[in-house]
């Protein structure tokens, strides 16, 4: 019976092995959502590296606000779990990389409102709940694109001219064969 259950576990590591070699199975990098195609995320082995220690990232740049900027987007765009070590990397960073980081963020919510809309939210979230003046200066800086507020309307307005309704509300229609008046 032992004899029997070693095979047993062996083909069933060797089904597995095979799965994933072959694609059937999905792998943890695939199972992670993303509002990039493949070809434009970040490597994991970066991905991991910015986990480890993001404020090594600033030193990187050089403390560059463009390059933080572009940074935090394609991390995040890449992977939203990059959001968690992003606090250490603000809590290190001086208010202008800060702002930076805050423009990162509404870049990659910008990058995932077609493709991922959830992540989209989740980043808006994040930086609600951040409460940081820089980061949300930099994140508002980029423009409410995906957040236009109209004023409410309380009446509809009467539409002024020869139209083809007249009335108070709109209640009473005009011959639509009648002459036109002359100004």
């Amino acid at each position: 019976m032992l004899h029997c259950t070693k095979n047993v576990r062996r083909v069933g590591l060797l089904a597995l092995g095979a799965g994933l070699v072959l694609g059937l199975l999905p792998t943890v990098a695939l199972a992670t959502p993303s509002c990039l195609n493949a070809t434009s995320r970040n490597s994991r082995v970066e991905l991991e590296g910015f986990k480890l220690d993001p404020t090594r990232f600033i030193g990187d740049v050089r403390g560059d606000t463009v390059k933080i900027s572009g940074l935090i987007s394609n991390f995040i765009a890449s992977d939203p779990a990059m959001l968690l070590p992003l606090r250490q990397l603000i809590s290190y960073a001086n208010s202008e990389q800060r702002r930076a980081v805050g423009t990162g963020l509404a870049n990659a919510a910008q990058r995932c409102l077609s493709t991922q809309p959830s992540i989209h939210s989740e980043i808006a979230k994040y930086v609600r709940k951040l409460d940081d003046p820089n980061v949300t200066a930099g994140f508002v800086s980029m423009g409410p694109a995906a957040q236009i507020v109209l004023p409410p309307v309380s009446r509809a307005r009467a539409a002024t001219g020869a139209g083809l309704v007249e009335g108070e509300d709109g209640e009473k229609l005009v011959n639509p064969f009648a002459a036109v008046p002359m100004p």
